[in-house]
């Protein structure tokens, strides 16, 4: 049966200093909280949690992430919340803990998951996905919680005082939502949720590339300078809402293959997932065009000029591959089709068209 589907998070908050209203906007969930957070997160979010938590009938406990998002660091979270009858997991941080937050919540019953992103680096806090890696960081594969987050609150002040490499990365991950969502479409192909996209879904997948054209450079500046702006804002809304809200109800294609591909060859491999999936639209775009048998010069530019405007990568040299030599590219090249990603395209997707693709980047030297 043919249906079309939307999901989403319960609830989404965004806005300057929203950590310290943290038990006020999630108290309906339950009352005994576990904080995931690594070292610095803590340092970052300790003195606001309190502040939250001050006057309130509800507890929490920290839990220290050991860095990497595997199932067996899952299990050891969720073992964690079931001896303390923890009602609510808060996953505060980067991809790997909000992953981590997610998979432990799935390991038991009734678990609620929040989520507090420190950085705009990816989209992976709306959504119900959840990619499960190996103790090096190599990606292994995703598994679907049964529902989205329950609340997902991005303090955009916390967002603006991280590393802008993180904002940029973000991006990354975000401006590549539109061409997948564009390449399932063309498809046919169910989204995340197993329906066909919606005129909802697919019109937030394009207002995210649309945004970020807009007010990407600006919000990359003001966040160089530690600075809260309606940029940063507008870029955080594209990162981690209308990235994750618009690959979750369209799709994924080629371009998280190509990382996907790449952790499966280059290990460890030193690059954000979002600095990868970028790259990996370029190698979708030529794959695309060649099949078409048209180059689309407007679109090419349009994207060539976005990433140098705001620092993501066009060349190898800058996904840390010195010496793209041939044996090297093919090695990619099958590990990306290798993946069921790749292969969601109105076209048959095979290493050798992914190889021509590779070696066409590695010619331009854009």
């Amino acid at each position: 049966m043919s249906y079309r589907s939307i999901i989403a998070p319960t609830k989404y908050f965004q806005g300057k200093g929203l950590l310290t209203e943290i038990y006020d906007r999630t108290c309906h969930l339950g009352k005994k909280y576990a904080f995931l957070v690594d070292e610095i997160v803590h340092g970052i979010i300790k003195d606001k949690v309190e502040t939250a938590f001050q006057d309130k009938d509800g507890q929490y406990i920290y839990i220290f992430h050991n860095g990497e998002s595997t199932l067996a660091e899952a299990k050891r979270i969720a073992s964690i919340l079931e001896e303390n009858q923890c009602e609510i997991i808060v996953g505060v941080g980067g991809g790997k803990v909000i992953d981590s937050a997610k998979l432990a919540a799935m390991q038991l019953t009734g678990v609620k998951t929040v989520i507090v992103p420190t950085s705009a680096a990816s989209d992976a806090p709306c959504s119900a996905n959840t990619v499960v890696y190996d103790e090096n960081g190599t990606f292994l594969h995703a598994v679907k919680p049964k529902e989205n987050p329950s609340v997902v609150l991005v303090d955009t002040e916390v967002i603006a005082g991280a590393p802008v490499r993180l904002l940029v990365a973000g991006m990354g991950d975000a401006f590549v939502t539109y061409y997948e969502a564009r390449a399932c479409k063309r498809a046919g192909l169910a989204n995340l949720s197993g329906g066909l996209c919606t005129q909802a879904g697919y019109a937030i997948a394009k207002l995210c590339r649309d945004v970020l054209l807009e007010h990407g450079a600006k919000a990359k500046a003001d966040v160089e300078a530690k600075r809260w702006s309606e940029e940063v804002d507008y870029v955080t809304e594209a990162n981690i809402y209308l990235s994750g809200v618009g690959f979750e109800n369209n799709g994924v294609s080629i371009s998280h293959a190509t990382y996907n591909g790449l952790t499966g060859v280059l290990m460890p491999f030193p690059v954000m997932h979002g600095e990868g999936v970028a790259f990996g639209l370029l190698v979708q775009l030529i794959t695309e065009y060649t099949e078409a048998g048209a180059w689309d010069e407007e679109e090419w530019n349009l994207v060539v000029d976005f990433y140098k405007s705001v620092g993501l990568p066009t060349r190898f040299e800058q996904i840390a591959i010195e010496n793209p030599d041939d044996e090297l590219l093919m090695k990619i090249a099958e590990s990306i089709c290798g993946g069921a990603n790749a292969h969601r395209e109105p076209f048959e997707v095979t290493p050798a068209k992914i190889f021509a693709a590779l070696k066409k980047i590695r010619e331009m030297n854009l």
